[in-house]
């Protein structure tokens, strides 16, 4: 009886740490849990308010999720989290790219979000249940269908090549990229500048300067999405694109300071482009074309 009783608290053990691993180690703006009590709302702390997760029309955010088994989705349903009554896009989105790939010790399941999904008709709150073979069910937390998405902030982010996680992997094969809506917008910028002088009988010289602009926004966010984000500044590639412009980064960095109540963090971003303006202390540039001097060859026609 005793041995029972050791075997099944290690199980419990095991469960328990596994369905963490999944919430503490999300990598996707739209997470994934094994109960649907783990959804973010459903926090003590959360007083019962959804956090508003935009996805655009029909076309579902990217994710992906790391499995400790699995062989093959069985179904995918789309539920309204309001009515409760769900509607069967398995088709539909295995036709777009749904799909478990094995690696050593793991598996991961993709999707690429690159399709829309036929089925998702309406705007509201909807949340994914996810039947897999060998593993069981997962539930993604509620995402909002929006039919527009002019007013938020678009921001995509991918790598040339995989980051690893202990026991998992976040897989950029196949041109995949991350994409997240954010309810916020680009302004209040700073000018940061860098000097190099020298001083000599009592006189400053100047010998290099350089100009940076350094952008930010700010925006509320709960946990699960402030994990995602991590990834942005990991990434080679990033790009945001608000109110018609568009930024492609070089830096990114993001520092959330968390509301005395409630489960949302006011995050305040920051990013550079390549909008360095410099002075090196005459510098000239090598004129491109011909020149006309006595090396034997007609590069003075080169324009």
């Amino acid at each position: 009886m005793l041995k029972i009783i050791k075997k099944f608290s290690s199980f419990v053990i095991f469960y328990y740490i596994y369905s963490m691993k999944l919430v503490n180690n999300n990598i996707s703006p739209l997470p994934f849990y094994d109960n649907l009590a783990l959804q973010n709302h459903r926090k003590d702390y959360a007083f019962g308010q959804v956090y508003q997760l935009i996805t655009y029309k029909n076309m579902l955010l990217p994710f992906q999720v790391v499995l400790a088994s699995g062989t093959s989705v069985n179904w995918v349903r789309l539920y309204n989290s309001s009515t409760g009554k769900y509607t069967d896009i398995t088709t539909s989105i295995k036709e777009n790219g749904l799909q478990i790939k094995s690696f050593t010790g793991f598996k991961l399941l993709k999707y690429p979000g690159t399709l829309p999904i036929i089925g998702i008709v309406h705007e509201g709150q909807y949340y994914l249940a996810i039947s897999i073979s060998g593993l069981g069910t997962i539930y993604s937390d509620i995402f909002t269908v929006c039919n527009k998405v002019d007013d938020y902030l678009l921001l995509e982010y991918y790598n040339s090549y995989n980051f690893e996680l202990k026991n998992g992997i976040v897989d950029f094969s196949d041109n995949f990229k991350f994409r997240c809506y954010l309810n916020t917008q680009i302004g209040k910028p700073e000018y940061d500048f860098e000097e190099e002088a020298t001083e000599r009988m009592g006189y400053t010289f100047i010998e290099s300067q350089v100009s940076k602009k350094i952008y930010k926004f700010t925006f509320v966010a709960p946990e699960y999405l402030c994990d995602a984000l991590r990834i942005v500044r990991l990434c080679e590639s990033k790009q945001i694109t608000s109110k018609l412009q568009t930024y492609d980064l070089t830096t990114f960095s993001m520092e959330p300071e968390w509301e005395d109540q409630g489960d949302l963090a006011a995050v305040e971003c920051e990013f550079e482009t390549d909008t360095v303006i410099a002075n090196i202390g005459g510098y000239e540039p090598k004129l491109a074309g011909g020149d006309f001097n006595n090396d034997y060859n007609n590069d003075y026609k080169t324009e």
